[in-house]
């Protein structure tokens, strides 16, 4: 069984693994759900965001051990009817 910090540490590493600003998000974890709070953003550079990217990363998500359930609060994005858009547009 993996420790909060340790599932913490594993969705940083993931997040930046696909060049996510780590600084812009808040990561809490509770009974194996991974709280991902903040703006979702990339790095300098990195390609932009879309509704996929955001689909894939739950998904990678998902599969760390002892992640069974992801939920977003997130500044710039919205989950609305089952689909991703960025807010203000």
């Amino acid at each position: 069984m993996s420790t909060r910090m340790e599932l913490q540490a594993a969705i940083r590493r993931m997040l930046v693994a696909h060049w996510i600003d780590v600084g812009k998000i808040n990561i809490q974890v509770t009974s194996s759900t991974a709280l991902l709070r903040g703006q979702l953003l990339r790095v300098q550079d990195g390609e932009p965001i879309t509704p996929l990217v955001i689909e894939e990363l739950e998904q990678k998500l998902s599969r760390i051990k002892g992640v069974k359930h992801v939920r977003w609060r997130l500044e710039n994005w919205v989950l609305d009817r089952g689909k991703w858009r960025k807010k203000g547009s």
